[in-house]
């Protein structure tokens, strides 16, 4: 699952940091199977923003929440703390990659 809040976010600081690379994320979300989050209601995400230390992460976790995801694959530290910890499971990209099944080697014939 992918949240719209973090495709628009992306987006955002390609855009933003490396506007050169703006058709290889489009490609990248193109070429992956995933399904969106809908952005969440301002309500949700005002509940929500008393859980996080940056009131740009709130959107985040309310999507989140919404989706009723297994975990948030994120390497900001202060997006946790116990009360999101308890919401959703915070791992990293080098976790998410540990969690990934290997991938089947192709056998030759």
């Amino acid at each position: 699952m992918l949240g719209q809040v973090v495709v628009r976010e992306t987006q955002s600081v390609i855009k933003k940091k490396t506007p050169d690379r703006e058709d290889d994320l489009r490609a990248f979300l193109e070429a992956i199977p995933f399904e969106t989050v809908p952005l969440p209601s301002k309500a949700m995400v005002l509940r929500h923003r008393k859980y996080v230390t940056h009131d740009e992460d709130a959107p985040v976790l309310a999507s989140a929440v919404l989706a009723d995801v297994d975990y948030v694959v994120s390497g900001d530290k202060k997006f946790s703390n116990r009360a999101t910890r308890e919401m959703v499971e915070l791992i990293s990209c080098s976790e998410l990659l540990l969690r990934l099944p290997p991938k089947k080697k192709s056998q030759k014939t």
